[in-house]
């Protein structure tokens, strides 16, 4: 095992970085303070009795930043270098009496094996070796390696958003990424976007993806844009947003919108030309002022095209060339609004669940709700207004005319 020291200095950055090609190793030597190398041979008989250090990396492109939390009795650091195919520790380079963090300079096409002992001021206070940590990519780095080379359209845009030069720097600023614009990069593959739950704004509109599943990594999200993607037939992967407010799967063949049944945070939801044939999911969530409809089938039937709702847009399709009726409009705006007060059992006696007291007092109603001092804890919707106005003169009034 070699040992260099501070008086080898300028020795270290030569014969590191090419005598020792083998090994590829480049140093800086601006954190090695030097050693005499003394009883270094006799460590591997002493009992360990500092606490192992853990060594973290920082990798970038031509650099590995290695660090640690100092040891408490240690007075001095050795950094043991090698080859990742290394098998034994005797074939590393030690670098005595290094600082953390320490700035290991890269060999160009090279990987490296690091570890690291904590010594004390006496031979006999050593810790045991660190796990060690190899800078070879994994995980998302080496996706982002793999793909940065072939011009990816996610690693493009990725990189712009989080203003980084490199893979290296994009790994360690992934939190910079909170708007994201992929729309029409001909995306099918969204793995990627599972390493950046930072992101708030996501457009991937105009791009042939089937599968959700990676965005439920980005519970940040609050608004996502799917338009045109005419392959997506389902919202899996959706169903633990509870931050997403703002929601486009326009011209898709989604069908069930299940999926969003608990994001209560949603306020608009456009299903423009969509395969969608039930709106009950959406009438539940409290939130919803702005939905899209244009170019859908969904019958309108009460059961599954809800006209009492306090999502408005909805209420209007689903009114669209409808017939009011007692029993299955007005009867459930009421029940929803009025009989809890309003059911004979209390002052005033009327009772609005009952169609006979309903249609003698219609007149009195309308005239309440028109001007929103009924219910007493505020207006109905415009749209609910309107249904109640429309009966009212459509069914009660055409009916005392005839």
């Amino acid at each position: 095992m070699e040992k260099l020291t501070n008086g080898d200095a300028i020795i270290v950055q030569i014969l590191l970085t090419f005598a020792l090609g083998l090994l590829g190793l480049g140093c800086s030597p601006k954190n090695d303070s030097g050693g005499d190398g003394g009883a270094q041979a006799s460590l591997d008989s002493v009992t360990p009795s500092l606490a192992t250090p853990v060594l973290r990396i920082t990798m970038n492109q031509d650099t590995n930043e290695i660090s640690w939390d100092a040891i408490e009795g240690a007075s001095r650091y050795d950094l043991y270098i090698s080859a990742p195919e290394s098998v034994s520790i005797d074939e590393a380079i030690v670098l005595e009496r290094v600082a953390s963090p320490y700035t290991h300079i890269k060999a160009p096409g090279q990987s490296y094996l690091y570890t690291l002992r904590a010594l004390g001021d006496t031979p006999d206070v050593v810790s045991e070796f660190s796990v060690a940590i190899s800078d070879i990519p994994s995980g998302f780095l080496s996706s982002c390696l793999q793909q940065q080379g072939v011009a990816s359209p996610i690693i493009e845009g990725l990189l712009l958003a989080a203003a980084a030069d490199d893979c290296y720097q994009l790994t360690q600023v992934r939190e910079r990424v909170t708007t994201l614009d992929l729309a029409g990069a001909g995306l099918s593959d969204l793995s990627l976007l599972s390493e950046f739950p930072a992101i708030e704004s996501l457009d991937l509109s105009q791009n042939q993806i089937q599968d959700l599943q990676p965005l439920s990594q980005l519970l940040g999200l609050k608004s996502l844009m799917l338009r045109d993607n005419p392959g997506l037939s389902t919202l899996a992967g959706l169903e633990n947003l509870q931050n997403l407010e703002v929601l486009d799967i326009s011209n898709s063949v989604v069908a069930d919108l299940g999926p969003i049944k608990d994001l209560v945070n949603l306020n608009s939801v456009a299903l423009e030309s969509t395969a969608v044939s039930s709106l009950t999911i959406l009438a539940s969530l409290p939130q919803l002022t702005s939905v899209s409809l244009e170019g859908n089938n969904v019958e309108r039937q009460e059961d599954v095209c809800p006209t009492v709702t306090v999502a408005e847009d909805i209420a209007r399709f689903c009114l669209e060339g409808v017939t009011l009726s007692y029993g299955i409009h007005i009867n459930k705006l009421l029940g929803q609004h009025c009989v809890a007060c309003h059911n004979g059992n209390t002052a005033p006696r009327v009772n609005l669940d009952n169609q006979a007291d309903v249609e003698a007092n219609a007149a009195l109603i309308n005239a309440r709700i028109s001007d929103g001092s009924m219910p007493p804890l505020g207006p109905l919707s415009a749209t609910d207004q309107a249904i109640f106005a429309r009966w009212y003169a459509d069914v009660v009034l055409a009916d005392g005319d005839s």
